[in-house]
């Protein structure tokens, strides 16, 4: 927007002075620009929903080492697919509440407003990503059994994403390594897709983002369920 902004006033000074021969006639498909802090705290939500679950599940599920209730979870005379769907429903309500503060933060401070009627499919696009992280995070916690271990590894990695995988700044304006790297990386697809349906003048087909968003959630829960099953 600053370099659209730039090369508008040149050509319009130039205009003026009569020493251009371009003329620009800009046509926008909205009446206001999205302001940076409510594209950020818009992606500030997506990543909260990523973190929520996936670290909420992680702790669940690391906690049962740290605590030696492991045991109890082995010895119980029920199937381990109710205990990991135990595990990752705890992790999607706790991330709820976290995903919820940041919000209203979000909302009050940062200026994100969201037309109403977008409200259900963005709610569909949150629960798969909430779901695909929370089964992912399920995996992380069987495997490294330690808070310590745990808490850092995924708050990096997913903060690291929110610079590197279009939470700051859309992945088309990023570099071009970065872009094909984005293509790969499941934290952009949550924040491309969610951005798109809430800040563009008219959302995309959902059809392709609901593919995409319920191969990761399918995908999450079972890596999950087999890390769990095999540490168990």
């Amino acid at each position: 927007n600053a370099r659209l902004r730039l090369d508008r006033v040149i050509q319009d000074w130039g205009a003026e002075l009569g020493q251009s021969p371009i003329t620009i006639d800009q046509i926008t498909t909205r009446p206001d620009d999205i302001w940076r802090r409510s594209f950020i705290g818009g992606s500030a939500v997506v990543l909260a929903v990523m973190v929520g679950a996936a670290l909420n599940s992680a702790l669940i599920m690391a906690r049962e080492w740290e605590h030696r209730t492991v045991k109890e979870l082995q010895l119980a005379p029920r199937a381990r697919a109710g205990i990991i769907a135990g595990k990752i429903v705890a992790g999607l309500l706790a991330g709820m509440v976290s995903t919820a503060i940041t919000l209203l933060f979000a909302t009050t401070i940062f200026g994100l407003r969201i037309p109403p009627e977008r409200i259900p499919m963005l709610l569909l696009y949150a629960g798969l990503v909430a779901i695909g992280f929370a089964g992912l995070g399920i995996a992380v916690g069987a495997w490294l059994k330690d808070y310590r271990a745990v808490q850092p590894l995924i708050l990096v990695t997913l903060a690291g994403s929110f610079f590197a995988a279009g939470g700051f700044s859309s992945v088309p304006t990023l570099p071009a390594g970065v872009r094909a790297f984005d293509q790969y990386w499941p934290p952009s697809w949550a924040f491309e897709i969610i951005n798109n349906h809430t800040f563009m003048a008219t959302p995309p087909d959902p059809t392709q983002p609901l593919i995409l968003l319920g191969l990761l959630s399918v995908a999450g829960v079972t890596v999950g369920a087999m890390a769990a099953r095999r540490q168990l």
